[in-house]
């Protein structure tokens, strides 16, 4: 005799809600891409944000900065694709490139590399790109880049550090001089600042 099957904890979430409560539609897009991803991380920051005088909370920074650091990195993704579309010699197998670590993967430089890079080709005419280390959307793009090299650090409490031999805290805004002390941070400006950053991206 057969055991009867346990139904999926997660089948049970798509039993249609009680009490008239909305339910969400899952892939609600007929097509799976970067930049949808990336206009979703994008407003769920953007939503943390935009309540934060309503109930301050410091344990959401970091999801905060983790949503639109990852927003970023979609939004590099998806204009690259395009732009690889529209080059008279795109490169190949760019999928496999944005997902390898040491070449697209996670990196916001690599990233902003390859797509100015493409952005410069003359069948492009895209001009001058503001992504450049002297524009103020280049600079955060940067500095969120060394803040997060590989798209984990705001994932954590720790990591090891090699050259160091250590397990050093997360890096936030502010320096390693954050840990243990009150630093202040406007979060509403620091979403104002990142949300304009994927907005340039997107």
């Amino acid at each position: 005799m057969s055991e009867p099957e346990t139904a999926s904890v997660m089948d049970g979430w798509l039993d249609p809600p009680r009490g008239g409560r909305r339910p969400g539609v899952v892939n609600w897009t007929l097509g799976v891409d970067y930049l949808t991803d990336a206009s979703s991380f994008e407003s769920a920051a953007d939503a943390l944000v935009a309540g934060w005088q309503r109930r301050t909370d410091d344990g959401l920074l970091k999801p905060i900065l983790y949503l639109y650091r990852h927003a970023a990195e979609l939004h590099l993704k998806a204009a690259i694709k395009v732009a690889n579309m529209c080059v008279a010699e795109p490169y190949q197998d760019i999928d496999r490139w944005l997902r390898t670590p040491g070449q697209g993967g996670h990196s916001l430089v690599a990233l902003r590399d390859r797509l100015l890079d493409m952005l410069s080709r003359p069948e492009l005419d895209a001009g001058d790109p503001p992504l450049g280390e002297e524009s103020l959307d280049g600079r955060l793009l940067l500095e969120l880049h060394e803040l997060d090299p590989r798209g984990d650090e705001f994932r954590y409490p720790s990591r090891w550090d090699s050259n160091a031999k250590a397990t050093i805290a997360t890096g936030m805004p502010g320096g390693s001089d954050t840990v243990g002390k009150s630093v202040l941070i406007d979060v509403e400006r620091m979403g104002a600042d990142l949300s304009s950053l994927n907005g340039h991206l997107g």
